[in-house]
């Protein structure tokens, strides 16, 4: 991933299948602030199984190369053949805050958080 950011350009579109874990894992911590502090996370996706043959879940995720200190991303996963995204635009404070790049947010969930 980073050998791909560094080779676009400005505001040039990266786009991986990646394991899940990515979204919680201490293991991913460092790929998590490259793709989402350094550069601009702009959507995950909850895939699932992308690949039968692949045991764990993955994600889509698409960043863009640019340093923005404030941006919303947008979520979503794939059921039934189809992706649907969630209403919701995430902020990428939330990343910084929990740790974590949400996958499964809604407003709801999103205003416990914040009381």
């Amino acid at each position: 991933m980073e050998f791909g950011l560094v080779t676009l350009k400005r505001k040039g579109i990266l786009s991986y299948i990646i394991p899940k874990s990515i979204a919680f894992s201490e293991g991913w911590k460092n790929t998590r602030n490259l793709i989402a502090e350094d550069n601009v996370l702009s959507i995950v996706i909850d895939t699932t199984k992308a690949f039968e043959n692949v045991l764990l879940e993955q994600v889509i995720i698409v960043t863009i190369k640019d340093k923005q200190a404030s941006y919303k991303m947008t979520v979503g996963d794939y059921w039934n053949e189809s992706i649907k995204v969630h209403n919701e635009q995430i902020d990428n404070k939330f990343i910084n805050a929990y740790d974590i790049i949400p996958i499964y947010v809604n407003s709801k969930s999103l205003n416990i958080l914040k009381n």
